[in-house]
């Protein structure tokens, strides 16, 4: 990957500064069918260009014969000074193909600066679009399925940020065999075991977890409301850039 990573860059006259995959596959729940997310954020190689009439494109991206999407520094850095969230997966992704030291800038930036009260507000709202859509319904498909994959894992990664009342060093991370008796690991994993077979779980058990989860949510809406809102990060992220294009 990181040899295909190196070409492609050249093609493009960019130099890749992280690369990481995304997906289904750094939450260990890709299937047979699933596509690899390659992720990555680069700087143009031409310094020049960055000061020209027509600017640089700050989004690269691909689908053959991987799915890839780059994003150049100005864009990745301006996200990372809203606490985006997309970054923060990338940062900590267990599976990654390019680094010099980028990612660890990256994650110290993240856990002193990003708004932990945002991230939580994210995944809660990505939490309650997911149950939305399956709410009410009467039969499951394998869509219906991997949206309450997703729901449960917003859910998780909420009460993570809650629990350390910020951003730990594991980032969005978890392990679901980590805790056996915990209802809402014990059936992401029956979910995302089901998954990789191409099954779906019994419906009856599919309605419980989602009245389980709408249950929760004024109560995870609340404890939210208490987290940090993270601190200012432009003058660091210029510094970072400065440095990056040698200036």
């Amino acid at each position: 990957m990181e040899n295909w990573l190196r070409r492609y860059a050249q093609e493009r006259n960019i130099d890749i500064l992280f690369a990481c995959e995304a997906g289904s596959y750094t939450w260990g729940t890709q299937s047979g069918d699933s596509d690899q997310d390659i992720r990555f954020i680069y700087k143009h190689q031409d310094i020049r260009s960055y000061l020209s009439l027509k600017r640089p494109p700050d989004v690269l991206d691909g689908s053959c014969p991987y799915d890839v999407q780059g994003w150049d520094i100005f864009k990745a850095f301006q996200l990372l000074s809203k606490s985006n969230p997309s970054l923060y997966e990338w940062a900590f992704s267990p599976i990654v193909y390019i680094d010099d030291d980028f990612s660890a800038t990256l994650k110290y930036l993240i856990s002193h600066c990003y708004s932990a009260y945002s991230l939580a507000q994210h995944y809660r709202h990505l939490m309650s679009r997911n149950l939305k859509d399956l709410s009410g319904k009467n039969t499951y498909t394998l869509r219906h399925q991997k949206q309450l994959i997703q729901a449960l894992r917003a859910v998780i990664i909420t009460k993570k940020i809650i629990k350390n009342k910020g951003i730990d060093d594991a980032g969005p991370y978890f392990s679901f065999e980590s805790d056996e008796t915990d209802i809402l690991y014990a059936f992401y994993r029956n979910l995302v075991y089901a998954k990789k077979r191409g099954e779906v779980v019994p419906p009856s058990n599919m309605r419980e977890m989602i009245r389980f989860l709408e249950t929760g949510k004024q109560q995870l809406e609340l404890e939210i409301k208490d987290l940090p809102k993270g601190n200012e990060s432009i003058p660091f992220l210029n510094e970072w850039i400065w440095k990056i294009l040698k200036l």
